[in-house]
């Protein structure tokens, strides 16, 4: 069991992903989704649609849930832009010290702004198949970080807006 455990760990931390694969999903993801204010905006959805129920039921309290979900997205959204990364949080003065800590260390475990968005936008990885290296490959990965960008936000948005409620309401809850 260790031995299968730890090869699917390996696979799932170096894929070997095939170049025609990933070419097939930035190119799905650039004609459908990518460039999409509309789909961005639709995602932003996800913070009352999926957050709220799960808060909610948690810590069983729906209205302290809806409460500190509306505060969080209004402190998102008071925070100082910070180009690709959206609103920052961590430079916010309506955020305490541990908050402040808490978002950070989301931040660097790679929990609140690595996006599935960039990751198909291909993206994520500036080295993905080496293709930083070559002068097309360059202005490509460029191209899809721009396509990426909208949906990129929005979900970093709706991890830090969750991430902060449900951070209060385990405090308030003991």
């Amino acid at each position: 069991v260790w031995n299968e455990l730890s090869a699917r760990l390996e696979q799932i931390m170096n894929p070997n992903i095939s170049p025609i694969a990933q070419a097939a999903t930035s190119l799905g993801f650039f004609w459908n989704i990518g460039p999409s204010i509309a789909s961005a905006m639709v995602n932003l959805t996800q913070t009352p649609l999926v957050a709220y129920p799960m808060l909610a039921a948690r810590f069983k309290a729906r209205k302290s849930a809806a409460v500190e979900l509306a505060k969080a997205s209004q402190e998102y959204f008071a925070a100082p832009w910070e180009g690709d990364k959206g609103f920052n949080m961590m430079a916010s003065d309506r955020l305490t010290a541990d908050e402040r800590k808490m978002i950070e260390s989301l931040v660097e475990d790679g929990t609140i702004d690595v996006t599935q968005a960039h990751s198909l936008a291909q993206a994520a990885s500036p080295d993905f198949l080496n293709l930083a290296q070559s002068a097309h490959g360059h202005q490509m990965l460029k191209v899809m970080r721009i396509v990426s960008y909208p949906f990129h936000v929005a979900e970093i948005a709706n991890r830090q807006i969750t991430a902060l409620a449900a951070y209060r309401l385990a405090v308030n809850s003991g």
